[in-house]
C-alpha cells in the first residue's frame, strides 16, 4: 500500500519510478471577498527527494516539481494505492486473444498479431466499471505495425507506441479483462515489460487550490533536494465562475405601478481580459451566463411574477474589451397570464333595471413572441369571468354570459390584441328577477336581507297575474343563505341562517308590471322559537289525469273517447298554528307564508304553477291560526326525496 499525492490529476512526486510523497499540514483562516465571509484552508507540502545523479539530476527533479504546480485553482488529492497485479517478469496469466496472435514470450510478453482484434488478455484479474486503476508498464522493441491499443471492453484506455514509459490512472467505464490488441489488419508486434496494475482509492481531495509558493531551501545540490509547496484551497461555492473579467455589473431596477404592473430594467456588463481568447469574448461569455438568471424577487415584492421582455440592446467596445447588455421587462404582478393583460370594467344602469357591463383592454405579447401563441393565450381567456368578477363581486347579482356586443383587433407589429365586450343582466325570459343581498351584523345576530324586484320583460307580453304567480313561487332564502355562508367564512364567524322570515315587505306596481320585495332572515335561533308554540301542516296532491268522453249510439252502445288532454295537477297545503304571546299579526302571517312556500317547493318542479287560493285566519284571541293554500300546474308532481339539494332557482 502506498500514498500518492496528486495535483491537477498528475503525480509530481514520482521520480524515476520512485515515490517521494511529502508530509502535509493544514491551517484554516477566515477571509472576506466582496462582503462574503468564508473559511480558507492553507496546505503546506514539505518533503525531499534523493538522487544519485548529482546536480543535473536534482535540477531535473526540481523542474518536474515546478511543472507539476504550474496552474492555479486545480484539485489537490490524496490517493491510496494497493497492488492489483504485478507481472514480476512472468506473463503466465496472459492468454492469446483471437486466432492471429503468434506468441507470448515469458520474459517480456512479445505480442505478435496479424488480424484486427488479435492480441492478448489478462485472465483472472477483471476490471470493474466505476473503479479507479493505475497501470504502469513500458513498451520496448517492436516491429511492423505499431497500431496497438490497451482496452477494457469498449473503453479504449490508450494507443501504444514503441519504447515508451506509461503511467496511466483512469476510471473504468466498462467491465471485463484487460486487453492489448491490434487495431488494424497488418503484421506487427510489440514487447511489453514490467506490467503492473494498482487499485486507486481517493482518500481526500480539495478543489480550487491556488499555488502560493514553491520553495527549495538553500543547499549544495549534491544528493538531496528539499522542497516546500504552499497552497490555498477555497470552498466549492466560493467562486461562482471564472470568466477572466473585471468590473462586472449585474444591476436590477424595479418600479411597481398603480395598475399592478412591474417595470424592470436590467444591465449586465464587464470588461474582459485576454487569456488565449480576446477580451471581448470573455466579457460576452460572462454577460450571457448571467443572462440565464432571468428573474430575481426583491424583498418588498412577495408575489411571484413572470418577466416579459420588451426591449433589448447591447453595447460593444472591442478595443477596450467591454460588453454590456441592457434589457427592459414588464411583469403582471397578478400573474393572470404569461403576457401582459390589462383591462377596465364600466357599469351603467339604464333606469329600467337593465345594467350594462363593458370590459375593454388589451393583451400585449413579449418581444420575439410568435403572434400565434398570443392568439392562443387570448382564446383561453374568459372575458365574461373577468367582467363578472367586478360586477358580481358578492355573488348576489346576475350577468348574462352572452355578450350583446364584441370587437377584437390585432396589431402583429406591436404584439397587441385589443378587445371590447359588453354584457347585461337581462335574463332571456318573459319574466326576470333582479335582487341583491345585504348583511347587517350586530352583537346579537347576523341579519341577512334579500332586496329584489320581479318584473316583466318589455320584449314580451306579460300580464300582472303572471308577475304575481312568479312572486308566489319565488323563494329568496337560498340566495340569502349563499351570501351568509360566504360572509361567515371570510370573517371566521360561526352560525346557521334559519329559513324563518323575521321581516317581509311587498310593493306591487301593476302599471309597470313589477313587484318589489324584501325578506329578512337571521342566525339567531330564538327568533324561530319565539313565533310559534306549534305548527302543523298537511299536503294533498291531485295528480294530472287523462280526460275521456262518453258517446252513446242508437243501439245503446257506449264508446269511450280519449280526448288526449289532462286535468291540471293540484297541491293543497293546509294546517293550524299557535303563535306565542307578543308576536305581531304581520310577523305570524309572513312566517306562515314562508313555511308553506318552503313545503310547496319540496314537492318537485311544477311548470307554470298558479296560486288558486290562499286563506289565513285567526281566532278572537289572535293566537290560534288556520291556513290553506292551493296551487295548480300542468305536469304531475315529481317528488324529490333529497330536500337538502332542492334547486329553488329552477322555479324562478
Amino acid at each position: 500500500m502506498s500514498t500518492i499525492i496528486k495535483y491537477n490529476g498528475k503525480n509530481p512526486f514520482l521520480f524515476d519510478s520512485e515515490q517521494y510523497s511529502p508530509l502535509i499540514s493544514r491551517d484554516t483562516t477566515i477571509t472576506q471577498l466582496d462582503q462574503r465571509w468564508n473559511s480558507v484552508d492553507r496546505y503546506v507540502l514539505n518533503g525531499s527527494v534523493h538522487a544519485c545523479g548529482g546536480f543535473s539530476k536534482l535540477l531535473e527533479y526540481q523542474r518536474q516539481i515546478i511543472n507539476g504546480f504550474n496552474a492555479d485553482y486545480k484539485t489537490l488529492e490524496i490517493d491510496q494505492e494497493t497492488d492489483f497485479y504485478n507481472s514480476n517478469d512472468t506473463f503466465s496469466n496472459w492468454v492469446v486473444l483471437g486466432t492471429g496472435a503468434k506468441s507470448i514470450i515469458q520474459s517480456g510478453m512479445l505480442v505478435g498479431t496479424t488480424l484486427i482484434g488479435d492480441g492478448v488478455e489478462l485472465s483472472g484479474y477483471p476490471i470493474v466499471s466505476g473503479k479507479r486503476y493505475r497501470i504502469i508498464f513500458r513498451t520496448d522493441q517492436g516491429g511492423g505495425s505499431n497500431e496497438f491499443a490497451l482496452r477494457v471492453g469498449s473503453q479504449i484506455i490508450t494507443n501504444l507506441s514503441f519504447q515508451t514509459d506509461y503511467d496511466l490512472t483512469f476510471t473504468a467505464t466498462d467491465s471485463g479483462d484487460l486487453e492489448i490488441f491490434q487495431e488494424f489488419s497488418v503484421v506487427g508486434q510489440i514487447e511489453i515489460v514490467n506490467f503492473s496494475i494498482k487499485n486507486v482509492e481517493e482518500v481526500w481531495s480539495r478543489d480550487f487550490c491556488k499555488v502560493l509558493s514553491i520553495n527549495f531551501p538553500e543547499n549544495n545540490y549534491s544528493s538531496i533536494l528539499p522542497f516546500s509547496i504552499t497552497l490555498e484551497c477555497y470552498p466549492k461555492d466560493f467562486f461562482k465562475s471564472n470568466y477572466y473579467v473585471i468590473n462586472p455589473v449585474d444591476s436590477w431596477v424595479f418600479t411597481e405601478n398603480k395598475n399592478q404592473t412591474l417595470n424592470v430594467t436590467r444591465q449586465i456588463g464587464a470588461k474582459g481580459l485576454r487569456d488565449g481568447k480576446q477580451g471581448i469574448e470573455n466579457a460576452k461569455s460572462f454577460v450571457l451566463a448571467q443572462k440565464e438568471i432571468n428573474k430575481i424577487s426583491p424583498t418588498f415584492l412577495c408575489r411571484d411574477y413572470n418577466l416579459c421582455l420588451e426591449n433589448s440592446s447591447e453595447t460593444i467596445n472591442r478595443i477596450t474589451g467591454e460588453y454590456s447588455l441592457n434589457q427592459s421587462f414588464i411583469a403582471d404582478i397578478n400573474k393572470k397570464t404569461t403576457n401582459i393583460l390589462r383591462y377596465t370594467v364600466d357599469e351603467s344602469d339604464s333606469g329600467d333595471g337593465i345594467v350594462s357591463v363593458s370590459i375593454s383592454g388589451d393583451l400585449k405579447g413579449c418581444k420575439n413572441l410568435n403572434f400565434e401563441q398570443l392568439r392562443t393565450e387570448f382564446n383561453t381567456l374568459s372575458i365574461f369571468s373577468l367582467a363578472n368578477q367586478v360586477y358580481n363581486i358578492d355573488g348576489s347579482k346576475y350577468l348574462n354570459p352572452n355578450p350583446i356586443s364584441e370587437s377584437i383587433s390585432e396589431n402583429e407589429k406591436d404584439r397587441v390584441i385589443n378587445f371590447n365586450y359588453t354584457f347585461d343582466n337581462q335574463q332571456k325570459s318573459n319574466i326576470y328577477v333582479k335582487f341583491s343581498v345585504a348583511i347587517d351584523e350586530s352583537l346579537e345576530s347576523i341579519k341577512t336581507t334579500v332586496y329584489g324586484e320581479i318584473k316583466g320583460n318589455k320584449k314580451y307580453k306579460v300580464t300582472f297575474q303572471e308577475i304575481q304567480d312568479k312572486y308566489n313561487t319565488f323563494n329568496p332564502f337560498p340566495y340569502a343563505l349563499d351570501v351568509f355562508n360566504t360572509y361567515v367564512s371570510i370573517f371566521n364567524n360561526k352560525g346557521v341562517l334559519y329559513p324563518n322570515i323575521i321581516q317581509k315587505s311587498k310593493t306591487e306596481i301593476p302599471f309597470n308590471k313589477a313587484i318589489k320585495f324584501s325578506y329578512t332572515y337571521t342566525n339567531n335561533k330564538t327568533n324561530e322559537d319565539n313565533i310559534f308554540k306549534n305548527f302543523n301542516s298537511s299536503a294533498s296532491i291531485t295528480p294530472a289525469t287523462n280526460k275521456f268522453a262518453e258517446k252513446t249510439y242508437i243501439d245503446n252502445k257506449i264508446l269511450v273517447v280519449n280526448l288526449n288532454s289532462y286535468n291540471r295537477c293540484n297541491i293543497s297545503i293546509s294546517g293550524s298554528a299557535t303563535s306565542k304571546k307578543g308576536v305581531s299579526k304581520a310577523t305570524v302571517i309572513s312566517n306562515i307564508e314562508s313555511k308553506v312556500l318552503n313545503l310547496f317547493n319540496e314537492y318537485g318542479k311544477p311548470t307554470r304553477a298558479v296560486l288558486e287560493s290562499k286563506n289565513i285566519k285567526n281566532s278572537f284571541d289572535d293566537k290560534n291560526w288556520n291556513y290553506s293554500f292551493s296551487w295548480s300546474f300542468e305536469n304531475s308532481v315529481i317528488h324529490n326525496t333529497d330536500y337538502t339539494t332542492v334547486n329553488v332557482s329552477s322555479y324562478i
